[in-house]
Order: structure tokens, then sequence, then C-alpha cells
């Protein structure tokens, strides 16, 4: 699966920091081109509704500008996973995602006007799965450590799984 990138548009925070919007397309191989943003460009949200989740989805919802050269259905696609996004705040990735083609929105006009294009990084998605769904198994067990009380020596054991790891005997070691 490789994403090329085909459009990129930069601009500064009112504090001065630069931030980067990367559209990128699967398997494309052209040049990229700059975009225009609007004057909120971009609005990064989480999920919030259980403060201490392991996993928090959020969304992205760029607001781009069209000038005639970039309609909202440059971003049309019957594949979910055709466009990514990413956000960069200098060389840090604070957001990469997937386009959603239903939040994308644009008036029908034809003179400069904006349009708004969504992403979801699909984290929220996994939400209500249980982590051992998505463990694969290996000859029974996933890959790991488990511990084990051996009756009848009152000693805990630690049993390792198909992995590479093998402790020394009186050497401590952390989990």
């Amino acid at each position: 699966m490789a994403y090329g990138l085909k459009y990129y548009a930069e601009f500064d925070s009112t504090a001065n920091e630069r931030y980067r919007l990367e559209i990128l397309q699967f398997d494309y191989a052209g040049a990229d081109s700059e975009i225009l943003l609007a004057g909120a460009p971009i609005k990064h949200t989480w999920q919030t509704d259980e403060p201490k989740a392991a996993i928090k989805g959020s969304s992205l919802t760029a607001t781009l500008l069209n000038d005639g050269t970039l309609p909202i259905t440059s971003f049309y696609s019957t594949n979910d996973q055709e466009f990514k996004g990413r956000l960069y705040w200098g060389t840090q990735l604070l957001f990469e995602g997937f386009l959603v083609h239903d939040d994308c929105i644009e008036l029908m006009v034809d003179y400069l006007h904006e349009i708004s294009i969504s992403f979801n990084d699909n984290l929220g998605l996994l939400k209500d799965v249980p982590l051992n769904d998505n463990i694969p198994d290996f000859g029974g067990y996933p890959a790991g450590a488990y511990f084990d009380l051996v009756a009848p020596s009152p000693e805990n054991f630690i049993y390792l799984y198909n992995t590479n790891f093998v402790p020394a005997v009186a050497v401590p070691f952390t989990v």
C-alpha cells in the first residue's frame, strides 16, 4: 500500500508556529500541488466521551479554497481509504487519517469559495472492540508473557511463548 503526496498546504498559527497539511492518494505517482486554505484552515477534534479511555479517536476538518481548479470531485472515490490526510506541526506528525466522503461539503458556485473535507483516524471505531479479539493466535498463545502459580510450589513462574526473549537465571527483568 503506497501513498503519494498529491496536495499540500502550509500555514502559520497565531503563535507563529508552522503547520503543514498533506493529502496523499493511494498509488499516486504524479506531481504534488499546493492548495489554498481558508482563514480558519484546520479543526482537529478528539472524542471525549470517556476521559480515561485507552483509545481516543480524532478527526480533522480542513477548509480549502476552490478557485475553480480544486472542485470537491477531486476527492471522490469509491475506496474509503483512497485519500489520506496528515497534519504536521513543524516536523511532528499530529494527525493521520482517511478522508470521510460523507462529510465533504461544497457550494455549487463559480466564484472563489470554501470547500470542507474531513478526515478520521478510524481509532474511534476500535473503542468497543475487545483487545483480545485482535491479538494473533500462535498455537493457542499470543506472543507475550503469562504468569502462573504452579502447585504445590508457592513460587510464581513466568512462561514465555512465541518470543525470542530468554531470561537468564537470577537476573531480574521487567515484563
